[in-house]
């Protein structure tokens, strides 16, 4: 599973990667990017990921297969 930001509807509210920085960090325009590029192998990550979709205003974070 992996985690993936949709960059238009990004609004850079930086709650994914205040919350999660080993998933998310802030990109050069101030928008949420993703840096863990590995699969989200641990129930931890899975539910951090969720956590963040969960938290972003805009719904720009989804998890994929």
């Amino acid at each position: 599973m992996k985690a993936v930001i949709d960059p238009a509807r990004c609004q850079g509210k930086a709650r994914c990667f205040n919350l999660y920085p080993s998933i998310f960090g802030k990109g050069p325009d101030g928008k949420g990017i993703i840096v863990r590029t590995e699969d989200l192998d641990t129930d931890e990550l899975i539910v951090d990921a969720q956590s963040a979709a969960n938290a972003c205003p805009r719904g720009a974070i989804t998890l994929v297969e």
